[in-house]
């Protein structure tokens, strides 16, 4: 009979190890390598924040745009790193995707050591399970090269336009100055007329910068003749041999020129249509929506052969059908105003393609009649860049959503096997061994003891995820709490050599005494695992005032190095464990610390110095001193036969796990009716079964599950028989699911003793 029995227990651990082979290890590699591979792709800064702007996580290949160090950006806020114009930027821009889903197009400037950066930022809503606090994809992208040409192109467009409107000089040169300026950061530009003999004029408005200009270019006209000069003025260190100042020098002579030319020739125009013909900036000019005129560059944008294809056609023609209405709409506004905002349409080239187009449309005056100037940008490259963004985008959600349903899917799998084996080592270690068997079978139920709090790990998570923790708020002692720690732990101390000291307490808090006793258990569980000699010690100190007390794990361990102090909070990260070994944890601890504490809206600090230890608090609220009431303790353990007279009906379509959970029922006295689905469970009482309690798997077969199992059972019996459901499933919905219609869950693999105290509970209620 022994034999046998330890023949089912290697079956079992067979079972086990074949869950966990190579191939379920290399399926996860792969995606993640994957993954990784579509995030090297994306070009430039990748950040992971909340709606608050707090970073979660970052990618970037290139951390030349970073401000700060790598290691300091997770957990702060943007206004900690950036300046505030560039964070109202991205504030902005994160309320704006949580309304839309997604924000693009804004930009911020930083000042980096290399000199000002500027940044496009897109913004998209990630995909997080229902009830977790929403999170962002925010992709910072390197734009600086293409602010710098459309600044120039911007400013040169203007002072064309202005050229084109016969606005007065003085605007004229003060706008190439402004630009001279903003493409050069760190001077200061003036221009100084010159009169017919070449001496300066309006000398007194020169700036006061400095005693002496740094550089000094002349201003000439076509036939050589002296205009003026450009003046430049450091306002700071400065190359003034890297300035490039021949564009503007032509600009600033030619508007000179203009103002020379309208005072003899006010009607003519040849010095506009020379400016729009040579700038590369695609330029048309239309009456009565007839193309006038279109420069060589507008030319080659709309794919014609010369100009003539295009002159006397309508405008109309070049606009994509789906635009012409919008055109209109503009068209009507254009009149109104005499101009029109900067806009995005599709334009069609000559052979029918179509391309994106940054249109702005000025009134001017052509041939001494109005006509209408649009200066014209393409933009098509843009928009497959925005388009390719967003499908890496969705392809690296995509692959997260894969992730995430491929971990459910193991943990489902390896938790069945486990659940089992749980059950018949309960069942095993009931009977009567020899002292080598004995030992044996305390090794194995080790064994399965550490591998059920790794899965419980991932269930805490999952729960938090899910908003399915529940919060009890009452006042109770600490003592109580303390001593119940010092007691399961003083073996642990003892076992490695480390004193555990628990201050005496007797203060009352408010708080949930089973979310803050599993809080600090998993510090002082942590104080232990990374302390190799010396103390641990829980204490509490009430704060000034007496409103609140810092509940503290101090310990002698290794401590924890400043630029790792944000990260041990995140999921599986560990300072010290690359070869994740089992002993030092999976790294999830002061992740369900950290939030189990915002859960209760305790603060939670750390201090901590490497070789000196660390400290650990948590601040709760004191309060007045409750009632008192009859505690009961949790009194003697329950015998094997405290279910004697319970018939348990147990639906469950896992051979191993099912004959586990029947032997274990009736070895503690209870009845048990087996049915591997809900069919066979169902004729089991239309045959006259008559269970006091029900115990379903959740996944049954036959697309049936263990809530509508209980529904139907309940009906057929016509009452509402006591029942519970088991499942190695951790989808957060299903949490959610059990709890809306009353039934308790426990998940796999499920602690035998737990599991009693249910059963015995269930029973008492109905």
């Amino acid at each position: 009979m022994q034999i046998e029995r330890l023949k089912w227990v290697r079956r079992a651990l067979n079972f086990l190890r074949a869950a966990t082979r190579l191939p379920v290890r290399q399926s996860l590699r792969d995606k993640t390598d994957r993954l990784q591979a579509i995030l090297d792709a994306v070009p430039d800064l990748l950040f992971e924040v909340d709606l608050e702007g707090r970073v979660f996580g970052y990618h970037s290949p290139r951390t030349d745009l970073l401000t700060v160090a790598p290691a300091k950006l997770i957990g702060r806020l943007v206004s900690e790193l950036l300046p505030a114009s560039a964070c109202a930027v991205v504030m902005v821009a994160l309320h704006e995707a949580d309304e839309r889903s997604f924000s693009s197009g804004r930009r911020y400037a930083l000042t980096l050591e290399r000199g000002q950066k500027w940044f496009e930022l897109s913004i998209a809503r990630k995909t997080m399970p229902e009830g977790e606090v929403p999170r962002f994809i925010a992709l910072a992208r390197d734009i600086t090269e293409r602010v710098e040409i459309e600044l120039r192109e911007s400013h040169r467009s203007r002072v064309l336009e202005m050229l084109a409107s016969r606005a007065e000089l003085g605007e004229v040169l003060q706008a190439i100055a402004r630009a001279v300026e903003e493409l050069n950061p760190g001077l200061r530009c003036h221009i100084l007329l010159s009169d017919e003999q070449g001496r300066a004029l309006d000398a007194q408005a020169a700036p006061v910068l400095a005693a002496l200009p740094s550089r000094s270019e002349r201003i000439v006209s076509a036939a050589g003749k002296v205009l003026g000069s450009i003046l430049i003025y450091p306002d700071q260190a400065h190359r003034p041999e890297a300035i490039v100042l021949k564009e503007w020098l032509g600009l600033a002579g030619i508007a000179i020129e203009k103002r020379l030319a309208a005072q003899k020739l006010s009607a003519s125009e040849t010095n506009y249509r020379t400016l729009i013909h040579w700038t590369p900036q695609p330029i048309a000019v239309h009456r009565g929506e007839i193309f006038l005129y279109v420069n060589p560059a507008a030319v080659e944008l709309f794919g014609a052969k010369d100009a003539h294809e295009l002159v006397g056609t309508p405008v109309i023609e070049r606009i994509a059908v789906e635009y012409r209405a919008m055109a209109r709409v503009r068209e009507k506004y254009f009149n109104e105003h005499g101009t029109t905002p900067r806009a995005e349409q599709l334009f069609l080239k000559m052979d029918g393609s179509v391309i994106d187009v940054e249109v702005r449309a000025t009134s001017i005056a052509y041939d001494g009649e109005p006509a209408v100037h649009l200066a014209l940008h393409d933009i098509s490259a843009r928009k497959r860049s925005d388009a390719e963004l967003h499908a890496a985008m969705s392809l690296a959600e995509d692959a997260s959503r894969a992730k995430s349903r491929f971990l459910a899917a193991a943990s489902h799998d390896l938790r069945q096997p486990t659940h089992a084996l749980g059950m018949f080592v309960a069942r095993l270690g009931q009977l009567e061994h020899n002292t080598e068997t004995s030992h044996l079978i305390e090794r194995l139920d080790t064994s399965v003891q550490v591998m059920r709090d790794l899965l419980d790990a991932l269930l805490d998570i999952s729960r938090l995820d899910a908003g399915a923790v529940l919060v009890n708020l009452q006042a109770f002692m600490l003592s109580e709490v303390f001593e119940q720690l010092k007691t399961e732990l003083a073996l642990v101390a003892a076992e490695k050599g480390l004193s555990l000291r628990v201050r005496p307490c007797n203060a009352w808090v408010l708080s949930d005494p089973v979310q803050l006793r599993r809080i600090l258990l998993n510090l002082l569980s942590n104080a232990l695992r990374y302390t190799r000699a010396g103390n641990v010690l829980l204490a509490c100190r009430v704060k000034d005032g007496g409103h609140s007390a810092w509940i503290e794990v101090w310990d002698t361990g290794i401590g924890i190095a400043p630029e790792h102090q944000a990260e041990v909070f995140r999921e599986f990260y560990q300072v010290d464990n690359l070869a994740r070994e089992r002993s030092k944890g999976l790294g999830l601890g002061l992740n369900i610390v950290q939030r189990t504490a915002r859960l209760l809206g305790h603060r939670l600090e750390l201090c901590s110095r490497p070789g000196q230890g660390s400290r650990f608090r948590i601040e709760v609220p004191l309060t007045a001193p409750a009632k008192k009431t009859d505690r009961r303790g949790p009194g003697r353990d329950q015998s094997s036969n405290d279910l004697v007279g319970l018939l348990v009906h147990v639906i469950e379509d896992d051979t191993l796990a099912r004959a586990g959970l029947v032997n274990l029922l009736l070895s503690w006295g209870a009845s048990v009716a087996e049915a591997p689905n809900l069919a066979v469970a169902l004729d089991q009482l239309r045959e006259g079964l008559q269970p006091d309690l029900i115990v379903s798997d959740y996944r049954l077969p036959d697309k049936q599950n263990g809530i509508e199992a209980v529904r139907r059972l309940r009906l057929s019996a016509q009452k509402e028989i006591p029942a519970c459901l088991i499942s190695g499933d951790t989808d957060p919905e299903l949490i959610l699911a059990a709890k809306e219609v009353g039934l308790t869950l426990m998940h796999k693999p499920v602690r035998p003793a737990k599991l009693r105290s249910l059963i015995g509970r269930l029973a008492k209620r109905f």
